[in-house]
């Protein structure tokens, strides 16, 4: 896995925060869609049906967090490479 200490300090302080924001505004409604099918799923299920969802929907969101990390992390490297590269090109002139 890939790590980035530029990263982990601009989602400290930026990309958090951006996230929250991003999720606040929702224009599509997709969390309150999500929300709702969840709860219509959980009306019919039993306790252990509903745990084994809930473990499910984790599991989802972590590995969905986790190929959201490793392709900021890419973004963030692809970005700083571009800008250097850039700076030696006018370095040069």
């Amino acid at each position: 896995m890939e790590s980035s200490e530029i990263y982990d300090l601009l989602n400290i302080s930026l990309i958090h925060k951006w996230r929250d924001e991003i999720e606040k505004d929702d224009e599509c409604g997709l969390g309150a869609d999500m929300h709702e099918n969840e709860q219509q799923i959980c009306a019919v299920l039993n306790e252990k049906q509903k745990k084994l969802l809930r473990h499910y929907t984790v599991s989802v969101n972590n590995y969905l967090d986790y190929i959201y990390y490793l392709i900021c992390i890419k973004v963030l490297n692809f970005g700083i490479k571009a800008g250097m590269e850039l700076q030696a090109s006018f370095d040069k002139d």
